[in-house]
């Protein structure tokens, strides 16, 4: 699989994996949202020791990404502010934060990264929006819709199935071989999506799970490996997390006065702080020429 998740290429994290590596990341994204349209993006990955000692035998290191402000503020609009990526270490883990900051989610737009594969022709039509946002308030609430297509390579790289030849027994012995293979390469995959809103929610649709005010999406190795195996179950979870639109819908805003100026605090600072990492790495690149 090329990406590890149609996801990590959606949010400008362009790295490229080796085959049997998909398990090696697990990738969180959390959206927050303030009544006012403002609010932040919080993406942490975290990949295996062992894989980043790959990235110096010729492959590319995926914390690189998270790392370079230059690559962060490609691929998306409506992002004002990057932090500075924190880096923390968790037994056999590395894991990398790093958060955008919004002033109006409407504004909002995550592209798809250009499939090396397409060429360097029809570059603009490559630029596909991968997530965007539509914020409707709504009396005392709102509705956050979520239109985007963060699962389609799941859908289409495991909801089919392991393959099957014209032999049965020899179809089914070659599936059963595949299955015991795959199953320790995914072992440390997971991904969780959540979506926390201004009140608590009234209505989801298109996520797996809602408390308070924070709406969720998971997925894990063991959910990659039923797909595989066709279950019905998987099958029917995926197809309700594969829909291109989800809807969010809250009856009262329970954000209050003091957290909503402490964060446009926040987002002042960030702003003055991601002018800063710019400069300094746009000084950097010039030294280096």
């Amino acid at each position: 699989m090329k990406h590890a998740c149609r996801l990590a290429a959606v949010l400008g994290v362009a790295f490229l994996l080796v085959p049997g590596l998909f398990g090696c990341i697990q990738l969180e994204v959390g959206t927050v949202l303030f009544p006012d349209g403002s609010g932040k993006l919080v993406m942490s990955i975290g990949i295996e020791k062992a894989m980043l000692k790959m990235a110096g035998q010729g492959h590319e290191n995926p914390m690189e990404s998270f790392s370079d402000p230059r690559k962060l503020a490609q691929n998306n609009e409506g992002i004002v502010a990057w932090s500075e990526p924190k880096t923390t270490e968790d037994g056999e883990w590395m894991r990398m934060t790093v958060t955008g900051y919004f002033e109006d989610i409407r504004k909002v737009k995550l592209y798809n990264d250009k499939d090396e594969e397409e060429g360097e022709e029809g570059e603009e039509e490559s630029r596909q929006v991968g997530l965007s946002f539509e914020y409707r308030p709504e009396g005392e609430g709102g509705t956050l819709t979520v239109r985007d297509d963060l699962f389609k390579d799941v859908q289409e790289k495991f909801s089919g199935g392991l393959p099957e030849g014209e032999d049965d027994e020899a179809a089914k012995a070659m599936a059963e071989k595949m299955m015991e293979m795959m199953k320790p390469l995914l072992k440390g995959f997971k991904m969780g999506i959540t979506f926390t809103v201004p009140g608590e929610i009234a209505e989801a649709s298109g996520v797996a799970s809602k408390k308070d005010r924070t709406a969720s999406i998971t997925m894990d190795g063991d959910m990659m490996i039923a797909l595989m195996n066709k279950s019905e179950d998987a099958k029917k979870k995926m197809e309700a997390l594969g829909v291109a639109e989800r809807k969010i819908v809250w009856k009262k805003n329970a954000t209050t006065a003091a957290e909503s100026e402490a964060f446009k605090r926040e987002l002042a600072d960030a702003k003055v702080k991601w002018k800063e990492i710019l400069e300094k790495a746009e000084k950097d690149t010039e030294e280096d020429e």
